[in-house]
């Protein structure tokens, strides 16, 4: 298995695990209404979207030759993994999940820039509510990509 593939399927392990702990910090938060789950939550979150961005900016440098710069790179990165590099590669992921992960990616930086005590409670709910669904479907499109690199580099 190629390198990259290899760091995907780890990568991809990591950020399932993640997930899962921010679907278990939310219910527990449910359960106690002690907000600390809920910064619990919000920082697996950024921990799994960090994952996803990691993967791309090495796909970016190693596949691609070209990674965004400027003050909107982050967003630049989900664009650029979401359209078909010509004779390079396919898209890495679909044009719904640079959707779902744009909402993850804008998260990201709230939680960076402000205080805990600041965060939206329901902002942070819905954005759990739909986690397994965006990252599960991008760890799919992922999957999807590693074997694409495998076949590459047999051929």
């Amino acid at each position: 298995m190629s390198r990259l593939a290899q760091r995907i399927v780890k990568e991809l392990q990591s950020i399932d695990v993640a997930i899962e702990r921010t679907v278990l910090a939310w219910q527990r938060f449910k359960h106690t209404n002690d907000e600390l789950y809920v910064d619990s939550a919000a920082l697996n979150l950024q921990g799994a979207y960090n994952g996803i961005e990691r993967l791309f900016e090495i796909i970016a440098r190693d596949i691609d030759r070209e990674r965004p710069t400027g003050n909107n790179w982050h967003q630049q990165l989900l664009q650029q993994m979401a359209m078909e590099v010509d004779t390079i590669r396919p898209a890495v992921i679909s044009a719904a999940s640079l959707q779902g992960l744009d909402n993850y990616r804008a998260f990201r930086h709230i939680v960076r820039h402000v205080y805990s005590d600041e965060f939206e409670t329901q902002r942070i709910g819905e954005l759990v509510s739909e986690a397994r669904q965006v990252f599960g479907q991008v760890a799919a499109e992922l999957r999807a990509f590693a074997i694409f690199l495998e076949q590459r580099a047999e051929n």
